[in-house]
């Protein structure tokens, strides 16, 4: 790998850490945005984050890709679920805010599962043999 392509490879992962962010801050304003039935709002919400994740996995190549998104959707969600003293809080703990929370991160573990695995080992560089059992 040359260096223009290792540079690209930062900026997409960097890209889709940004997008997995946005993802879980729009999801934790409009999860019950559809008032007369909140439940089908937070249902397309978790169908979006499912897809937003598992296209930024594909979008990658790798489930690497999918895991940089899900984790700052997680880090996103889980700062907004908790509030300061005064008690402003963003996702509320009711059973619609577990269920938004919970979830999501089964979606985002099901998108990571489902992403594409790397053609080459994390650790080594070498390409995998398919051939070869696991």
């Amino acid at each position: 790998m040359n260096g223009d392509e290792g540079g690209a490879k930062v900026a997409l992962y960097g890209l889709l850490g940004i997008g997995g962010a946005l993802v879980a801050l729009i999801g934790a304003f409009e999860y019950t945005a559809f008032r007369p039935a909140p439940v089908v709002s937070c249902l397309f919400v978790l169908l979006g984050t499912f897809l937003a994740i598992l296209g930024a996995g594909w979008a990658a190549g790798t489930r690497y890709g999918a895991l940089v998104a899900a984790v700052p959707w997680v880090l996103v969600t889980g700062a907004l679920s908790v509030g300061p003293k005064e008690g402003d809080i963003v996702i509320s703990g009711d059973i619609l805010g577990v269920v938004y929370l919970l979830g999501g991160m089964v979606v985002a573990l099901i998108a990571i599962a489902l992403s594409p695995e790397p053609h080459t080992s994390f650790f080594t560089g070498l390409p995998n043999d398919p051939s070869r059992p696991r």
